[in-house]
C-alpha cells in the first residue's frame, strides 16, 4: 500500500486520488489523510479515461503518473540502474 502520508508531505510531490467506487469507507479513509499533498476527488461512476482526465485536471505538476486500483508500483530502488 502506498504510504500516502509520507508521499503527501514530499516536497513537489502530490497524491491525487480520484475515487468513482461509491465506497464511502474508502472516502473515509481518504478525506481523514487529506493534506496539502494529497487530494482526494469523489466521482460518479464514470469511464476509466474521464476519471484519469477528472485526475489529471487536479493536478498542478509538471509531470503526472496514474495507475490503478490493481496496480503495483514497485519501491523506486527498484528501478535504480546505477545500483550494483
Amino acid at each position: 500500500m502506498i504510504n500516502l502520508a509520507a508521499l503527501s508531505e514530499t516536497p513537489g510531490f502530490e497524491v491525487v486520488i480520484s475515487d468513482t467506487s461509491g465506497d464511502l469507507k474508502k472516502e473515509d479513509y481518504f478525506l481523514s489523510r487529506a493534506s496539502n499533498g494529497l487530494k482526494y476527488l469523489k466521482n460518479k461512476p464514470t469511464t476509466a479515461f474521464k476519471n484519469m482526465l477528472a485526475a489529471l485536471n487536479h493536478c498542478t505538476g509538471d509531470y503526472a503518473s496514474f495507475i490503478g486500483d490493481d496496480d503495483l508500483i514497485l519501491p523506486l530502488e527498484s528501478f535504480d540502474a546505477n545500483k550494483t
